[in-house]
């Protein structure tokens, strides 16, 4: 009776902890958390793991956790992984990134004469641009996801939505466009910088 207590006192012990941080492994952090359930196909992942990890990349100037994989330890924990993804705004400051986000402006600019045929709806004029911009946009998303950390799950939704919304990015460029027209912008002049400056472009 007393080694089924003595067993048994180390689980429930186990079992009352609280997550927390146990290694941080070139941008990899580990969370060890009580188990939650037991036998095969258990998932380790918990909120309250997602919530420590979320503190952790937050007191160290990163941005969300995205969780990347759990594994169960028996009469340990539950212990679950996640990757620190950097803010937008740092990886907005590295020159390549940078250059690579201007690249899309410039293609926009390039292309906004010959592509906007003024009849059309801005949403549609934009849609074309964003075709033929594909390259550029590619290049983009490689430069951004490279420095933002994020895990293979993360990259891929951002891909997809960034595509599915990316339209929506370049409208800004054709409503400008079409207002410096109205004011007596020569219609087959590409516009300059000044005229459609990258600050149009958004994240």
């Amino acid at each position: 009776m007393k080694f089924i207590i003595f067993l048994i006192t180390p689980m429930f012990l186990y079992g009352c902890s609280s997550p927390k941080v146990v290694s941080n492994n070139q941008g990899i952090i580990t969370i060890k958390g009580p188990r939650v359930a037991w036998g095969p196909g258990h998932n380790t992942y918990t909120s309250d793991a997602q919530k420590n990890a979320d503190e952790y990349c937050r007191k160290n100037g990163r941005d969300k956790a995205h969780f990347i994989g759990g594994e169960v330890k028996l009469f340990d924990g539950d212990y679950n992984k996640f990757t620190c993804t950097v803010k937008n705004e740092k990886i907005m400051q590295i020159p390549r990134v940078k250059k690579s986000l201007s690249d899309i402006s410039t293609c926009i600019r390039k292309n906004i004469v010959e592509l906007d045929d003024l009849s059309s709806d801005a949403k549609t004029i934009a849609e074309g641009i964003a075709s033929i911009c594909t390259p550029s946009i590619n290049k983009f998303l490689i430069e951004f996801l490279s420095e933002k950390k994020g895990n293979s799950l993360y990259n891929k939704e951002f891909k997809i939505n960034f595509k599915r919304q990316q339209y929506s990015k370049i409208l800004p460029f054709v409503l400008k466009w079409r207002q410096i027209l109205k004011q007596g912008w020569n219609k087959k002049r590409v516009p300059t910088k000044k005229d459609l400056p990258d600050s149009l472009l958004k994240i």
